[in-house]
């Protein structure tokens, strides 16, 4: 049996339409699974002993405390120990599911879903406060009013903000439901309409007759909705049928608990003030009929459901019967006071016609909203929303640049984003490089492009490494984030949101690409040393997030190494492709066509330049060309990113005469590059300095092994079996395989299936969707190290 916990104020043993529902709810969880019932101490219970509940397996309680004023008065605020209290209550008991009543106890769903990232968290919202604090407002526009205007709007604030979180939402009324859809974006799926049941009718145990028919009203007294209705009825309704019901000696009950002392001035002889009774439905029981002439939107509206079970007809306002489907054959609907003044006199004359509007009605509510049909709807519903997936999570991603930024990072970015996107929310934040929105929507993930203040004045496009977009810091903080993580390095505004993170508790995860800017290094030195981490040290002020951070992931065994020092807490990272691309069939490139069938097609993939060392395998083909007559060397990339290089290579070639067996394609679009790979025999990688070894993985997918320089980090060949290493910059050693490559080139297509089984299950997105929702779902269970 599954383990829950529900969430409530007082409920068991007081009266009222709320706390009926309460019990209800409580009834079907407490049978269904082995639940614990949290009873919030309110206002009139936080200093003395709550009413005895029962049907629970552990019962706890914690007190709400009295709110700020710029917070909704109807939220619940709670003191830090107190939240304390239920942040250990769940990492210790694990609840599957938690379910809690009210938005008014969203603070506390908010701090389960951060404690327990497997649990379904399900809020019965049951009315929107906003609506009421704006129907409220609407009924009278004055300066004395305004409390209801300012409620109502940090109440849409709230209330927006709320409907973000991937939580299920239950609603009595299908017309709020479809309000907070429409206008809050709340997700339809996570939506469901759970309106209240009729409950079993119990017998009146009076057996006194009233000593006059009289016509109810009853409800919480002093609630807004009820007191607007009263002060509606006695001003614009009562007036039109005083006369006829003091001759007809019939009276107007007003029954309910709380009556304001100000009801006293309506009561004569015909309307009563009755207050609290011990037996409400023996008041409905002996009434003629119910009125709910509401203006105002009110609670759970249990009433007509109550008037229902004694066959009681009902005049209601539209706004008094939302939410069910009743019918004008079932309900008299009455919007307007002469209309209502009308149908009370209607009913008076036809007690015939008010025996049948009571019988159509309780016969339409045991059809509808029968206990037995509203439970199983309800239970229904929250096992089949804990039957999917463990709980979408918030998550920030941050990154330096992003698509359409193209690059190898901001592409592997991207697709990550994507994948995640079909697990997570994910919101993308990036300095604002490119001309773009600020704000976009792309693939099932948001993308906020900040304004970056270190680009002064402002250019299009952005191409400084160096940005810091202060915004961030509000976007996180306001976020609700269930975690950060940061791409791709220890830059400004990655510090920022690890602060940020401590401030807000939240699991922060650092990808790291590259601990240092190696491209500004090998442009001070080509020839520097691959080792240079040895050397580095961190600055002072980044030792406290590589100690403090949660997680980092890194795509190297050195970065990894370098990284283990300040922190245990580090994984690889693999730099993955998506995979289908490479199970296409690629037409061969129109070049291969001038090339007899025999040919030998060395392919050197990326732009020109040092760092890539195309150099050095241009001079190791010349050295063994004659070996190999029938070897082509194609390279593949832009020419025009180190035209110096370039027209150095067109020299080499030329002095050596190999113009019909070296090539220079120049840039490629994507199918192209891939028609390479699938069709050269081998790939040859003669890099000076590599992380990662994205382009090794693209030619083990495409099942073509490697010639490669032996500092690409982390190392994939097997020598022999899925390739060959070289010493780094070695002309020689890079000859030498080219050679062995070309003599053994009839293994080459039994390597590259090899190569492809060394790849194929690790460096996937799926693959590493998994590694970082594993890596989630842990921090999670954990506690951050400064909480």
């Amino acid at each position: 049996m599954q383990r829950l916990l529900y969430v409530d104020a007082p409920f068991c043993g007081i009266p009222g339409g709320d706390t009926n529902r309460s019990n209800f709810i409580w009834e079907q969880l407490s049978r269904a699974y082995a639940a614990d019932l949290l009873i919030i101490k309110t206002e009139p219970y936080r200093y003395k002993e709550i009413p005895p509940h029962r049907g629970y397996q552990n019962l706890y309680t914690i007190a709400a405390q009295k709110c700020n004023s710029c917070q909704p008065q109807a939220i619940y605020s709670f003191h830090p120990q107190h939240l304390n209290k239920l942040k250990e209550l769940l990492r210790r008991e694990q609840y599957e599911l938690v379910v809690f009543r009210f938005l008014s106890t969203f603070r506390l769903a908010e701090l389960a879903a951060r404690s327990l990232p497997f649990a379904q968290i399900v809020i019965d919202v049951d009315m929107l406060f906003s609506r009421i604090a704006s129907l409220s407002w609407n009924r009278h526009r004055n300066i004395h009013n305004r409390f209801h205007l300012l409620e109502y709007h940090k109440l849409r604030f709230f209330e927006r903000r709320a409907f973000q979180r991937d939580f299920r939402f239950f609603f009595t009324n299908p017309i709020e439901l479809q309000m907070a859809v429409n206008e809050y974006d709340l997700k339809a799926v996570n939506a469901l309409h759970f309106p209240n049941m009729m409950p079993d009718k119990e017998k009146c145990q009076s057996s006194q007759a009233p000593h006059a028919p009289y016509i109810l009203f009853f409800g919480t007294l002093n609630s807004m909705a009820n007191s607007d209705a009263i002060d509606h009825f006695m001003r614009d309704i009562y007036p039109s049928v005083k006369e006829h019901l003091t001759s007809s000696g019939i009276e107007i009950r007003i029954v309910g608990k709380n009556p304001l002392p100000r009801y006293q001035e309506y009561a004569d002889k015909v309307v009563k003030i009755i207050g609290p009774v011990e037996d409400i439905g023996c008041q409905i029981a002996q009434a003629l009929f119910v009125i709910l002439p509401l203006q105002v939107a009110s609670g759970t509206r249990t009433r007509i459901l109550e008037a229902a079970e004694y066959g009681k007809a009902v005049i209601s306002s539209s706004i008094g019967a939302e939410g069910f489907e009743f019918s004008n054959s079932e309900i008299l609907f009455a919007d307007k006071a002469p209309d209502f003044a009308n149908a009370i006199l209607q009913l008076v004359a036809e007690p015939g016609t008010a025996f049948e509007l009571g019988k159509a009605l309780h016969d339409s509510a045991i059809a509808k909203y029968s206990a037995q049909v509203v439970s199983d709807n309800f239970l229904n519903a929250l096992r089949s929303w804990n039957q999917r997936d463990s709980r979408k999570l918030k998550l920030a991603i941050i990154t330096n640049r992003f698509y359409p930024e193209v690059g190898g990072a901001e592409t592997n970015i991207y697709f990550q984003a994507q994948a995640l996107a079909k697990e997570h929310e994910v919101t993308i934040f990036c300095p604002k490089r490119i001309d773009a929105p600020s704000n976009m929507e792309m693939d099932g993930f948001k993308v906020k492009r900040l304004k970056d203040l270190l680009n002064t004045p402002v250019r299009y496009p952005n191409l400084k490494s160096k940005t810091f977009c202060p915004s961030l810091a509000w976007h996180l903080l306001k976020g609700d984030y269930d975690l950060i993580q940061c791409f791709p390095a220890l830059n400004y505004n990655n510090m920022l949101a690890f602060w940020i993170s401590r401030i807000r508790k939240t699991p922060f995860i650092q990808v790291f690409f590259d601990f240092i800017d190696y491209a500004a290094e090998i442009a001070r030195d080509p020839d520097f040393d691959p080792d240079i981490l040895k050397k580095i040290k961190p600055k002072f002020y980044q030792i406290p997030i590589l100690r403090g951070m949660e997680q980092a992931f890194a795509i190297a065994d050195k970065e990894i190494a370098f990284l283990k020092q300040y922190n245990e807490q580090v994984l690889y990272s693999p730099v993955p492709v998506l995979s289908e691309e490479y199970e296409q069939n690629y037409p061969r490139p129109a070049l291969l066509e001038s090339w007899g069938d025999q040919s030998f097609k060395l392919l050197c993939l990326g732009r020109i330049s040092r760092i890539k060392g195309q150099d050095i395998a241009l001079k190791a083909f010349c050295k063994v060309a004659a070996q190999m007559p029938e070897a082509r060397l194609i390279f593949v990339g832009r020419t025009d990113y180190e035209p110096e290089l370039f027209e150095q290579m067109q020299e080499i070639v030329k002095e050596h005469g190999l113009e019909t067996r070296v090539f220079f394609t120049g840039m490629l679009e994507r199918p192209e590059v891939l028609a390479w790979l699938k069709h050269c025999d081998i790939h040859v990688i003669p890099v000076r300095f590599m992380n990662s070894g994205a382009v090794v993985v693209e030619s083990f997918f495409s099942l073509t092994p490697v010639i490669q320089s032996d500092v690409v980090d982390p190392n994939l060949v097997i020598e022999g079996e899925n390739g060959y290493l070289f010493p780094r910059t070695s002309v020689e050693g890079c000859a030498d395989k080219m050679l062995v490559a070309y003599q053994e080139r009839e293994r080459l297509a039994e390597m590259g299936k090899g190569a492809k089984a060394k790849v194929k299950d690790i460096y996937t997105y799926s693959y590493l969707t998994k590694l970082y929702n594993d890596t989630y779902y842990s921090l999670l269970k954990r506690d951050i190290k400064n909480d």
